[in-house]
């Protein structure tokens, strides 16, 4: 531990002139100079707190002269911090990106580092651990909007040990993010994999009203059971339950199975082969299958639990994530606008739908192993993300000591 010296940003930085910048001023930035392709503005939507590292989409584009006249280049191995809104965000370009080169927009603050001081990668697993996102938090100088400015930026903590133990270190949560990542992609995969095949046999050129033999109109209330079974925690306070939420921090991320965590509002009891439904913002659609729950396994009362009888779980999964549902079921939601927005049972319940009864049989059985690995992914997702989670902040802080890092590196 004697060999870790603390170093203020600024200290750190590559000696050069425009080392940290922040973005260009909004006016020069604004929606009417983006362009359809060019050059990839980054913005709060590409950046998170603690995973991904950078999220490489979703993007808007300037031109390159536009982007000269910007002058706020990013390339790979740059930190980026958000400065105005969900302050604490924080990202790396890595090799691996998309694009050679990025603009940031007037929303965020780049920085680029000596890396004959600092490892890049070891830096930001440092700005995004849990207390140097506190940090940042607890230096906000908005009101209405939290702000930072490149004053703060520049002063933040940096505890280093030697490049050799930065590299190691970097390495050994980069592995993890990594297999995170890659269970992911697989997941999206198999997801596209299972709607190519339900719009193949389902979709793609029926008729509602000039139905083949063997095809009929159904109610999708006809193919499960809404439980509306439900719990108070509070009654059994002895009881652990294992609980099924939507984490603020990711709306898309899947269930964070909190065991242990103390709940006392009623809740939704999770049986086996259930599909939870998220009532809000159906936009943005939350649905995840639960094949083998834990016992105990409970949902927040967000979620409609569906129990689809045999044989067609995988045609009800499917079809309540297609996009085309989605579409359908949108606008009837109400409330008011974005995340408050919600839809009612009765919504999806009694909506129409057309399938045969023999093809939803041989759907299950190609689509139902497609299923049970997205289930096996996630899981996989959620024991790596709580590994990462623990070891990063002992890491980072030096608590776990370079003589156990060989422990750590053989047990991934």
């Amino acid at each position: 531990m004697n060999e870790w010296k603390t170093y203020r940003l600024e200290e750190v930085l590559l000696p050069v002139k425009g080392a940290i910048k922040s973005g260009p001023f909004g006016s020069n930035i604004s929606s009417k100079y983006f362009v359809e392709q060019g050059i990839p503005v980054i913005r709060g939507n590409n950046l998170s707190i603690g995973f991904p590292k950078f999220i490489d989409g979703g993007f808007v584009f300037v031109t390159e002269e536009k982007a000269e006249e910007l002058d706020c280049w990013a390339y790979p191995n740059d930190i980026i911090f958000t400065a105005a809104g969900t302050i604490g965000q924080v990202g790396i370009i890595d090799n691996g990106c998309k694009y050679d080169k990025y603009v940031i927009s007037n929303k965020q603050i780049r920085a680029r580092l000596d890396t004959k001081v600092v490892i890049p990668l070891f830096a930001y697993y440092s700005f995004s651990s849990p207390e140097s996102v506190t940090e940042i938090r607890n230096s906000n100088t908005g009101t209405s909007v939290p702000l930072i400015n490149l004053s703060i930026v520049k002063s933040l903590k940096l505890r280093l040990p030697p490049l050799p133990t930065q590299q190691r270190i970097a390495s050994i949560l980069s592995s993890l993010d990594d297999k995170i990542e890659l269970n992911r992609q697989m997941n999206h995969t198999l997801e596209e994999m299972a709607q190519a095949m339900f719009r193949h046999h389902f979709v793609d050129g029926i008729d509602k009203d000039n139905l083949p033999d063997g095809w009929s109109v159904k109610l999708i209330g006809e193919l499960l059971t809404h439980s509306r079974k439900g719990v108070n925690p509070a009654n059994f306070p002895d009881t652990l339950y294992h609980h099924y939420s939507l984490p603020a921090y990711d709306e898309r991320r899947y269930p964070s199975g909190e065991y242990g965590q103390q709940i006392m509002s009623n809740k939704g009891v999770i049986t086996q082969r259930s599909i939870l439904f998220s009532k809000l913002n159906p936009r943005f659609p939350r649905i995840w299958p639960v094949l083998n729950p834990l016992p105990n396994s409970i949902s927040s009362t967000e979620f409609l639990i569906f129990e689809p009888q045999d044989p067609y779980f995988s045609f009800v999964y499917c079809l309540v994530s297609s996009k085309e549902f989605m579409e359908e079921l949108a606008p009837k939601a109400t409330g008011t606008s974005g995340s408050h927005q919600r839809v009612r049972p009765s919504d999806i319940l009694e909506e129409e739908i057309v399938l045969n009864d023999e093809l939803c049989t041989q759907f299950e059985k190609k689509v139902y192993p497609l299923i049970q690995l997205i289930v096996n992914n996630r899981q996989e997702i959620q024991d790596l993300t709580a590994t990462r989670d623990y070891l990063l902040p002992r890491l980072i802080s030096g608590e776990i000591i370079p003589a156990d890092l060989k422990q750590v590196e053989q047990a991934l």
